[in-house]
């Protein structure tokens, strides 16, 4: 026998309302670090807890609760997975052996091997692709300030560039 929860949960879960939302904000956060598998788990969990928490009387929606619990849970786990997986790129393999390739990975190992910050920040800006924005919100500054620490980053790649072929 069902309990009163599970049953609202079912429902939840098959509304296509719901799908859209949970699927437009897992893929604008987790898209690109996590698998489909991970994504699935935290749309259920944070459906879970939103179905057992919510309360009607209150002046919100349940969309609304459930698009606010559900980005504070992607972005936890996309600065978890951020954090834990900053060598993610060491773990693509590559169908066609480029020349390029190896030299941009031999480049960010030299970074890496320098400073672990501006690794995660040349990571972040050219593999995720995310904004000076999104990374100065993402590393607790300014946008400002991190183009600046990028630019750092880029020269110290040149220098490593250049180094080598001297």
């Amino acid at each position: 026998m069902q309990s009163v929860n599970e049953k609202k949960f079912n429902k939840k879960f098959k509304n296509p309302v719901i799908q859209k939302i949970m699927g437009k904000v897992c893929h604008r956060y987790l898209g690109k670090v996590c698998s489909k598998d991970e994504i699935l788990s935290l749309k259920m969990s944070t459906l879970w807890s939103c179905v057992k928490n919510f309360k009607n009387g209150r002046n919100a929606k349940f969309t609304s609760y459930l698009y606010r619990s559900l980005k504070n849970n992607a972005r936890r786990l996309y600065k978890q997975k951020l954090n834990t997986n900053l060598t993610f790129i060491d773990n693509i393999e590559y169908v066609k052996e480029n020349k390029d390739i190896e030299e941009a990975r031999d480049i960010l190992e030299s970074v890496k091997d320098i400073d672990l910050e501006m690794h995660k920040l040349l990571i972040q800006k050219f593999f995720y692709r995310m904004t000076n924005q999104e990374i100065g919100e993402e590393n607790g500054y300014g946008k400002e300030t991190a183009r600046k620490r990028v630019q750092k980053a880029l020269n110290l790649c040149r220098k490593i560039v250049y180094s080598n072929v001297g």
